[in-house]
């Protein structure tokens, strides 16, 4: 292999089948030679395996050989300041030049401004009045009070003060009453305004005591006819006792024919004194279908009924219709022939067994 040296080099060279042949020369050294071994950062190698020029003439060749660092170019777009940052957080305290005024921020130091710029509240001058508002009552605050059983009293006269609770204590523990002046029960009654409270001795809650005095005006049962009677309270327990009520049951068809509608189908007398009518129902033993079964009842040929009995499609009493008869003539004279028309029957099914029921007292 012809080598030519133009600089200092030292080294070792092999080919002329005698060994390894040192040699150290300036200037220009012509031989022949099988292989010629260098010294590279102390390690010896072959000529041929060291860098050669053709090897690092790209900017990726070279970062392929460099394991530290990534080289760029000199144009690179990113060595220009006028390029974006990238978005990241800036610690505050790590800021060495920050505005010290509003107007430094961009804003005008008027209050206007002020407001439009904070989020969470509003600036007030020293001379401003407060805007109208309430307080709830855990916010007003007893600045200078000692104690801590008093209470807030409006005084009538524009202002409050606070009051120590009568008799000490506090209203909120679990026996608020003992913590008040009224421990009396006369003095509880003077409190209570919406009942009156008695003692669990008090003698009217046994049933031992003695009935108050009464007076019951005297009567016959027999003879009574309304002086007497009328001067006990109407639908008092006592009246009931005193009041006789009669009733009449009247059939006014038989037990199996359906009805057919027609005037008087029955007819009957009242007592031979005057009584006065409370209420009528009629029974029926077979249910009308279809429609209403419609009844009335007259007094000497003239209704005493201005809504007439009413039994309803599937039911077997006017106890259930739903409307109920008014009487409007309840005063019927002694002896008073009565008479019970059928007004309506059942449109599918007439009904059958029908019944009269009366209910009437003396009058």
């Amino acid at each position: 292999m012809p080598l030519t040296l133009t600089k200092p080099f030292r080294g070792t060279v092999e080919g002329d089948g005698t060994g390894e042949t040192p040699f150290s020369a300036f200037g220009k050294v012509n031989a022949t030679f099988d292989a010629i071994k260098v010294l590279v950062d102390g390690n010896e190698t072959d000529i041929d395996a060291a860098l050669k020029p053709a090897d690092i003439d790209t900017l990726a060749e070279l970062n392929a050989i460099i394991a530290d660092a990534t080289l760029i170019d000199t144009t690179d777009s990113r060595l220009s300041d006028a390029r974006t940052p990238t978005a990241h957080n800036q610690a505050w305290s790590t800021i060495t030049a920050t505005p010290t005024t509003m107007a430094g921020y961009g804003i005008s130091d008027t209050k206007a401004n002020l407001n439009a710029a904070l989020s969470d509240g509003s600036f007030m001058y020293t001379g401003d009045a407060p805007t109208s508002h309430a307080h709830q009552g855990t916010e007003i605050l007893s600045t200078g009070e000692g104690g801590a059983s008093k209470f807030l009293r409006e005084d009538g006269d524009g202002t409050s003060s606070w009051q120590a609770i009568t008799g000490g204590g506090d209203a909120l523990v679990a026996d608020p009453l003992s913590q008040f002046a009224a421990t009396t029960l006369s003095q509880l009654n003077g409190v209570v305004s919406d009942a009156t409270l008695i003692d669990t001795t008090d003698s009217r809650l046994s049933d031992a005591r003695t009935p108050t005095a009464h007076t019951i005006a005297s009567h016959s049962d027999t003879t009574a006819t309304g002086a007497e009677l009328n001067t006990l309270t109407d639908n008092s327990i006592a009246d009931s006792l005193h009041r006789h009520f009669e009733r009449l049951a009247i059939a006014f068809s038989d037990e199996t024919t359906d009805l057919e509608t027609g005037t008087a189908k029955a007819t009957f007398h009242m007592p031979s004194y005057a009584t006065t009518l409370l209420e009528v129902s009629v029974g029926m033993t077979t249910a009308p279908t279809g429609s209403v079964a419609t009844f009335d009842l007259n007094e000497n040929g003239t209704s005493v009924l201005s809504t007439k009995i009413t039994v309803d499609a599937s039911e077997k009493t006017s106890a259930t219709a739903a409307t109920a008869p008014v009487i409007s003539d309840s005063s019927l004279a002694a002896n008073a022939l009565m008479s019970v028309d059928i007004d309506g029957i059942g449109s599918s099914v007439a009904g059958t067994g029908a019944k009269l029921y009366i209910k009437f007292e003396r009058a």
